[in-house]
This record gives structure tokens, C-alpha cells and sequence, in this order.
């Protein structure tokens, strides 16, 4: 697990350490019994999970997501933070933790000596390690498709416009036309958002709601722009407009989530 200098000796002294975790977005930390010098190369920037010390605090801090204070798709720690090594498993599993829950670090068993450590091979280690090559790979692929597509659809959308312009009336756009237009408009910003939310998955591998929430936002009204309510009962426009009220209530609420959590962090 340890994968950087960390002083092991130092640290053996200190265990067993039992603290309680506090959770900070998507990051938990607790403090333990062991003062170590800031290192030269200690950082803010983090990845998923990053198993790190605070020098400023003495804190053990486990990264899973985005923390309150990022400000773009890298995570970013409150104070700078010595790295020491990843968590040898799904790091997403941290999230079923919560604040106030008692943690207890214990040297392991394999731990003999006080020259290093030397954990053992953990089973299913390889498998982990292909699947997150796979996923990254599945990854790549979807985004490199998405900016095939929007691309084509972008270049459908300009000619869309110069032949409406071009036939009789010439410059003059009938309605159905202008609806035809807004609806490929609105149907590249889907695209362009989904690509914002496979590059967002790339760098945190963590689903941003609020993203997928206005995708599904445009979607819903690109539908509405070009419905022709006159084929449609009653009851199916209500319907409509309570997907679309649901939609909007949700994003309200994960921006407002959100906002709440860098106020907390500034």
C-alpha cells in the first residue's frame, strides 16, 4: 500500500491509533498520534484514492471525490498534504462512511521489522487493475466517438441553415424550419454535455449529477420546442410539464448542494 517515503518506523510507534472520522465532500480524515516534518513535496492536488498526512494538524486523509473546495475536475485538499500512496481498492467504497463513525489503525499482522513493510499481494489486486485499465480505455473510446458525433452534428446543423436560407423564401426561415433549427441546436449542447461528463468521470471517477441533471434538462426542452401539442392529450402535457418541474427541482437542489459545500471550504 505505501508507495512513497513515509517514515514506517515512526508510525509503527504510533499505532494502535483510535480517533473518530470526520467527512469533508468526498474526503474522510481523523487524527492520529504521529507528527511528521512537511515534506518538500507536499501538494494540494490529490487523486482518487490518495492516502495522505496533514502535517498541519496531524490527520490521516483517504480521497474518494471531488472535495468542497475544487474548483475545477482535479481534487483538492483544504492544506498541503504529504502523499504516501493509494488505496489498494475501489476508493469509492469510503463513501458509505460517515462522519462520527470510530476508526481504529492497527499495524497488520504481516508487519515484521521496523527496516519496512512489505504487505503481501492482495487477492483480486490484478483484476482490479485490469478493470480500472478497461474502464479508462471504455472511457477514452466513448469520448472519442462523442466528438465524432458532435462534430457531424454540427457540420448537419450549419447545413441544415445555409439550405433553409437558400430555398424559396430565400433568407426567410417558416416556423417548422426555426423549430427544426433550435432542435439541433439544443441536440449538440446535449452532446457537448455529455462529453463534459465523461471527461468530468475521467479525472475525479465520480458521476457529477448536476451534469447529468441538465442533460437531462436540454433534453426535455429540445422535446418541447418541437412538440406539436396538437397531437398530444391533455393529460400527456401535464405529464410533461411534471417531468420537467421534477428535473428542474432536482438540478436546483444538487447546485444549491454544491454551492453550500464550497461556502463551507472558502
Amino acid at each position: 500500500m505505501v508507495s512513497k517515503a513515509f517514515p514506517i518506523s515512526c508510525s509503527g510507534e504510533a499505532l494502535p491509533n483510535e480517533s473518530s472520522v470526520n467527512a469533508w465532500g468526498d474526503e474522510i480524515y481523523f487524527d492520529i498520534a504521529l507528527r511528521i516534518a512537511r515534506k518538500p513535496d507536499v501538494t494540494t492536488d490529490e487523486e482518487v484514492g490518495d492516502l495522505a498526512y496533514r502535517p498541519d494538524g496531524a490527520a490521516f486523509c483517504i480521497f474518494f471525490g471531488p472535495t468542497p473546495v475544487n474548483r475545477d475536475e482535479r481534487l483538492r485538499a483544504s492544506s498541503p498534504l504529504n502523499v504516501f500512496g493509494p488505496v489498494p481498492a475501489d476508493a469509492r467504497l469510503f463513501k458509505k462512511i460517515a462522519g462520527g463513525a470510530p476508526v481504529k489503525v492497527a499495524r497488520p499482522a504481516w508487519a515484521t521489522g521496523r527496516q519496512g513493510l512489505v504487505p503481501p499481494v492482495a487477492a483480486g489486486q490484478s483484476m482490479q487493475d485490469f478493470l480500472k485499465k478497461f474502464e479508462r480505455v471504455i472511457l477514452l473510446s466513448l469520448s472519442a466517438m462523442m466528438v465524432v458525433v458532435v462534430g457531424l452534428a454540427t457540420f448537419e446543423l450549419g447545413w441544415i441553415i445555409i439550405r433553409d436560407i437558400i430555398t424559396t423564401p430565400i433568407i426567410l426561415l417558416e416556423i417548422n424550419e426555426l423549430l427544426e433549427i433550435f432542435g439541433f441546436f439544443l441536440l449538440v449542447l446535449i452532446g457537448i454535455e455529455l462529453l463534459e461528463t465523461i471527461k468530468a468521470y475521467l479525472h475525479t471517477g465520480v458521476v457529477h449529477v448536476e451534469i447529468v441533471l441538465e442533460v437531462a434538462l436540454i433534453a426535455i426542452a429540445r422535446k418541447v420546442i418541437i412538440l406539436d401539442i396538437d397531437k398530444y392529450e391533455g393529460l400527456t402535457l401535464v405529464g410533461i410539464a411534471s417531468l420537467i418541474s421534477a428535473v428542474a427541482l432536482a438540478f436546483l437542489v444538487a447546485k444549491r448542494h454544491v454551492k453550500e459545500g464550497l461556502r463551507r471550504g472558502s
